[in-house]
């Protein structure tokens, strides 16, 4: 398959030093440590996490003259509220509905910032493809101490035979930043693949776990970015103030299980109407990640790396309007 040649089997290297913002890469197996005293911040002592996109005013008002600026977007990581329930569909009636008010006020965890250049922002957004360019994304706890980093370089997509690939580091027990694994379009089957990407508006994004004794990635779930009406749930018009929620599974990338969900919200009310239609208009996420009762701490990781990919591929601006 095309996606086999993004390197399935061979281990990519390490990174080190979590101070700077942009980290250079250093050969194959040179790991540098960080500042020992650090803490890695856990995520197995919640069901799961609130993904929210941060309001970008300059950026929106660019949007609404035409202007083809894209500014580097920044999210916040919480941990999903005690008996708040994923949905299970679109309509679940058990599922959480978050007011505006409940998610920009819930903890954060970890705040998320992208790394990109501008030049190449604003020309792929002229093209109408800003949501394929190449970035960084660095996760910071409040000591601004790196726990988190995804990877991904600019490419064309799985329809055009070059998967979109994001590649995942964690911070380990030893405070040494190191891929953990990648998320990438699933494509192997490409007839199939590309007719649920293109008439049925459906993605499908692997994820996959890298094994430190063989080198070699191995599935572990996968993503179900359904945005119409096809696939397991409706979620036409959903995440908008016409339908508050849109819901995608994760299952089992071996016998393909449904193991948890991600519910795209709308998030309105809570006092704040108006700022919940203007972010829904200017296409800023809310996000609620369900986490799989045996889920590993790196598989949990993966898992938030899995919703900013798609949220990279399917619901970031592309621009070129």
């Amino acid at each position: 398959s095309n996606s086999s040649s993004s390197g399935s089997s061979s281990r990519p290297g390490r990174m080190g030093k979590t101070e700077a913002m942009a980290v250079e890469a250093v050969p194959v197996a040179q790991v540098v440590p960080v500042v020992q005293e650090m803490e890695r911040t856990p995520l197995r002592a919640t069901s799961g996490v609130i993904l929210r996109q941060d309001t970008q005013g300059l950026e929106s008002l660019a949007a609404a003259f035409g202007v083809p600026y894209e500014a580097k977007n920044r999210y916040r990581v919480a941990p999903l509220p005690k008996g708040a329930t994923v949905g299970n569909s679109a309509g679940d009636p058990r599922r959480w509905k978050p007011t505006s008010r409940e998610l920009s006020e819930a903890p954060v965890v970890l705040y998320a910032k992208e790394e990109s250049d501008l030049c190449e922002r604003m020309v792929l957004t002229y093209c109408g493809c800003g949501n394929l360019r190449k970035f960084k994304i660095h996760f910071f706890d409040a000591n601004q101490n790196e726990q988190m980093r995804l990877d991904r370089e600019c490419r064309l997509g799985g329809e055009l035979c070059c998967p979109i690939v994001t590649e995942v580091l964690s911070r380990d027990e030893q405070g040494n930043l190191a891929q953990i694994g990648r998320v990438r379009e699933n494509f192997d089957n490409y007839p199939a693949r590309c007719c649920q990407q293109v008439c049925c508006c459906t993605g499908r994004e692997l994820l996959e776990e890298l094994n430190p004794t063989s080198g070699k990635f191995e599935p572990k779930y996968e993503m179900h970015v359904n945005r119409a009406c096809f696939g397991r749930t409706n979620n036409c018009c959903g995440a908008t103030c016409l339908r508050n929620d849109m819901v995608f599974h994760i299952t089992d990338a071996t016998n393909g299980a449904k193991v948890s969900n991600v519910q795209k919200t709308y998030g309105g009310g809570g006092g704040d109407s108006c700022g919940s239609l203007f972010r829904m208009c200017f296409g800023f996420s809310n996000y609620l990640v369900e986490f799989p009762d045996a889920a590993s701490e790196e598989h949990r990781r993966l898992l938030i790396a899995a919703t900013l990919h798609s949220e990279y591929l399917f619901f970031e601006k592309d621009g070129g309007d």
